[in-house]
């Protein structure tokens, strides 16, 4: 220190005590708990679609950062993909995109219902950007556009497909016959193994799948419990789906292309159980212990049948009634409901004619979404070149399809008029003969209530005309001034 003292006296420095600092407290106070300022949310959002036309396939890329940053890209494919492949190809790029900028927190959002239960679903109107730009993509010719980020892709984001053996497990209904058709494996009883090499005659093994052959369907594939029960659901309240019996349900399920034992049973129950259809959703035990707790008197009464809806026709009759087991409640969404009803209806076969409106429309079945859910056989062997020329042949073998149903049609008809006619028994009458007349609802006295007449007259036969019409008469000669069938008269015995 004395040397330090030495060397600083030639400046003349001296001490002095530090005065008073106003408000230091504060400012201590202040230094001390001020929070932490918040970051900036850092958060990216990505917005994809693909496309895919006769003129090439692409993907349209914004991803929007902070501080209003965007990054716009347009991809080219150099390899044929669907419009599915497409939007799939550009969700991928997509994230590759974000993952070289070093984004950390991202949302993405796509318009394409295929991907929408991986990521957010946003309407289209909302993706206008990235629907230009890949559009843009797919028919960009090489020169244009220089402004915006392009690039080409030249292979998938995917490798070849591989298709595995669906070896079934040991508690499956297939596993026996499985083992049997691979490597000749049998149970050690030999009755047991009898039935199964008898049962096994029907069934093969195509592309890794288990097929039953089949006699309205060449081949049916076998499903699992947890295969099944997808299945009925997308037939009977998908998107095809009519809500149909158990009956309609079993042979549309064969129609399709699907099999297993306890396909009948497993419909009936699946109808039974069905909300949309059997309404139960009003009388659940749980339901009722909610209104309970509300104090509310809840009394159930029957509903009128669906079915019965005289003053529309056959094909509008199906079609309301399938809008309202689809709707409940929400009438005022039949618009968006009525295209779903009417896609089923049209991919239903009828019973009339045993056919799908489609097919007598178009030649050939449409592929409905349960066939993409769960490939179907057709599906598992498709060939494009064979697919568009037995296209070409339906069409031209169109007319017979169309004969042939049109017979289906009116022998339904013929014995629909015989059931009928059957159980009626002919009833006719002579001029002169006195009726009874069957008095109608307008014409009852309502102060009678329940004992009010159900017949009234008598009355006398004037005249007979065609197709069991009579006019009649009062007893005192007046003209009634319509016609009336012979259902609703009766013989007056005096």
């Amino acid at each position: 220190m004395t040397a330090w003292s030495v060397e600083l006296s030639e400046y003349g420095i001296k001490y002095e005590s530090r005065g008073r600092v106003k408000a230091q407290c504060l400012a201590d106070f202040i230094a001390e708990l001020t929070p932490s300022v918040s970051l900036e949310d850092q958060s990216w959002i990505l917005h994809v679609d693909g496309s895919s036309n006769t003129k090439g396939n692409g993907a349209g890329i914004i991803l929007e950062g902070p501080n209003d940053m965007m990054i716009e890209l347009a991809i080219k494919f150099d390899f044929q993909a669907t419009n599915n492949q497409a939007e799939y190809e550009a969700f991928l790029a997509g994230l590759r995109l974000a993952k070289d900028v070093g984004v950390q927190k991202l949302r993405c959002c796509s318009d394409s219902k295929l991907i929408t239960e991986q990521i957010e679903h946003i309407p289209r109107a909302q993706n206008v950007r990235a629907d230009l730009l890949s559009k843009l993509a797919s028919t960009k010719r090489p020169g244009q556009h220089k402004t915006i980020i392009q690039e080409t892709i030249s292979t998938p984001s995917y490798d070849s497909v591989t298709i595995f053996a669906n070896n079934p497990g040991q508690s499956s209904w297939m596993a026996s016959i499985w083992q049997y058709l691979t490597d000749g494996t049998l149970p050690g009883d030999k009755v047991e193994a009898s039935k199964i090499k008898a049962k096994s005659s029907h069934f093969t093994i195509e592309a890794g799948e288990l097929f039953k052959r089949g006699f309205s369907v060449p081949l049916l594939k076998c499903l699992d419990p947890d295969q099944d029960e997808y299945v009925m659901s997308e037939i009977h309240r998908g998107i095809c789906g009519m809500h149909s019996g158990a009956r309609s349900m079993t042979a549309r399920v064969v129609r399709d292309g699907y099999y297993w034992p306890t396909m009948r049973s497993d419909c009936k129950a699946y109808v039974q159980k069905c909300e949309a259809y059997n309404g139960k959703q009003f009388i659940d035990k749980n339901f009722e212990q909610f209104l309970t707790q509300l104090g509310i008197n809840h009394k159930v009464t029957l509903v009128e049948p669906l079915q019965t809806n005289g003053q529309a026709e056959a094909a509008n009759k199906v079609i309301l009634r399938e809008l309202r087991k689809r709707l409940g409640s929400s009438k005022g969404e039949w618009v968006e409901e009525l295209p779903s009803v009417l896609w089923a209806y049209h991919c239903t076969p009828q019973t009339t004619t045993q056919e799908t409106p489609y097919r007598l429309t178009y030649g050939s079945d449409a592929m409905i979404p349960v066939e993409v859910g769960e490939p179907s056989h057709r599906r598992l062997t498709f060939d494009e070149s064979q697919n568009r020329a037995q296209l070409s042949l339906d069409r031209d073998l169109l007319d017979e399809t169309r004969e042939h149903a049109r017979v289906q049609e009116e022998a339904c008809k013929l014995r629909a008029s015989q059931r009928y006619n059957s159980k009626l028994k002919p009833r006719s009458f002579h001029e002169g003969d006195l009726v009874w007349r069957a008095t109608g609802d307008a014409r009852k006295d309502t102060s009678a209530g329940k004992f009010a007449a159900n017949w009234e007259g008598p009355f006398r036969i004037l005249e007979y005309l065609q197709n069991g019409a009579y006019r009649l008469t009062e007893l005192n000669g007046k003209f009634l001034p319509r016609t009336w069938n012979a259902t609703h008269l009766k013989f007056y015995f005096s």
